[in-house]
């Protein structure tokens, strides 16, 4: 899943990630929740910049648009789920769910790029020549999901309610649900729903058939989202043992 070049990439990437996040932390950690929340709010508003240009670029800079480019992929939930966690009044219902649902899908996506980013990113070209904007696009959009998680491991701006958590678990069971049925409506290739290179997919869809397949992938999509709930909660015992003991003793 590692190619030569992204061999080389994503080291660098993550060096420079580990230097935001930790200039970031330093500068930020006696602050108040507010002013904590700036880098994820800087997030959001970057991830909607960046799909608003790759909407216009596939419009009206492209002899044809592709519908492949419209945000029906299972990371496209990041540029709904993080702009409503971070602009939603802070401790509501709604924003607890939504920093649970972008917390599952950062921690799917995030995976898939660090692990899979061949299968992940549009273009391994990205600092050799020959990617076009689509290819810096992937790159920037999945490089800040990562960012997002090593951040808010950094600056815990909000502690996960295991409640809110599973909410926010069939929130994204839904928003992939929504994607498999584009997928088939428009028979364009959302989420992988019609064209899956993975091995046991593969052999799924031309063994017993698409419908099989899709429901492997549903499957497995749940699967993954079960992982990262528990990821989450495990993730809030260690990061919030701390705060939780000094409360103890209080």
């Amino acid at each position: 899943m590692y190619t030569r070049n992204f061999a080389i990439i994503m080291p660098v990437a993550f060096l420079i990630m580990v230097a935001v996040t930790l200039l970031l932390y330093f500068w930020l950690r006696d602050k108040s929740d507010r002013a904590r929340l700036i880098p994820f709010a800087l997030i959001a508003v970057t991830i909607v910049g960046l799909e608003i240009a790759k909407q216009i670029n596939g419009l009206f800079f492209r002899s044809s648009y592709i519908l492949r480019w419209l945000p029906f992929h299972v990371c496209s939930a990041f540029i709904l789920f993080l702009p409503l966690a971070v602009f939603l009044r802070q401790k509501s219902s709604l924003s607890k769910l939504f920093w649970s649902a972008t917390l599952i899908v950062c921690l799917m996506g995030g995976a898939a790029t660090v692990f899979a980013p061949s299968a992940t990113l549009s273009s391994e070209n990205i600092f050799f020549g020959g990617a076009d904007f689509m290819g810096y696009h992937s790159f920037l959009f999945h490089i800040l999901m990562v960012q997002f998680l090593m951040l808010f491991v950094a600056l815990k701006p909000h502690k996960p309610d295991f409640n809110f958590v599973q909410k926010g678990g069939i929130v994204m069971g839904i928003f992939i649900v929504m994607i498999a049925v584009m997928a088939n409506m428009l028979s364009v290739n959302f989420g992988e729903f019609l064209n899956n290179s993975i091995q046991p997919f593969y052999v799924i869809k031309h063994g017993v058939g698409l419908w099989a397949m899709q429901v492997a992938m549903l499957v497995a999509y749940g699967l993954a989202i079960m992982i990262a709930i528990g990821i989450i909660m495990y993730g809030r015992q260690m990061l919030f043992k701390e705060a939780k003991t000094c409360e103890l003793v209080a």
